[in-house]
């Protein structure tokens, strides 16, 4: 859906690297880019991408709402491992739960509270 964002809010996952190219070169992404306003996940992609890191596309372990088409995120995939975004309480616990029923760690009957 956005195939110009490798980063996502709702899993984002840095390599050691990676994260010690961005502690030597914070300084030059906070002065080099208009940073201000930027969400972290933006953020942080594009000051990567300033330091020369590549990219790895794993979206195939995440469901977001933002990411896949239809706009839902299928909590019954058995190879997923994040599921975004469930602002209420009781619609992550019943995707949690389908999400384990569908590795066969719990059984398919839940009500959350």
């Amino acid at each position: 859906r956005y195939p110009d964002i490798q980063l996502l809010g709702s899993l984002e996952v840095i390599s050691q690297k990676a994260v010690e190219r961005y502690s030597s070169g914070v300084g030059r992404c906070e002065s080099e880019l208009r940073w201000k306003g930027w969400g972290e996940d933006y953020y942080l992609q594009h000051c990567l991408d300033l330091l020369g890191v590549q990219a790895y596309q794993g979206s195939d372990i995440l469901a977001d709402v933002n990411c896949v088409l239809p706009n839902t995120a299928p909590c019954d995939s058995a190879h997923t491992v994040a599921f975004h975004p469930f602002k209420a309480e009781s619609a992550y616990l019943q995707c949690l739960h389908t999400a384990r029923a569908a590795v066969g760690t719990l059984s398919p009957t839940f009500a959350p509270e």
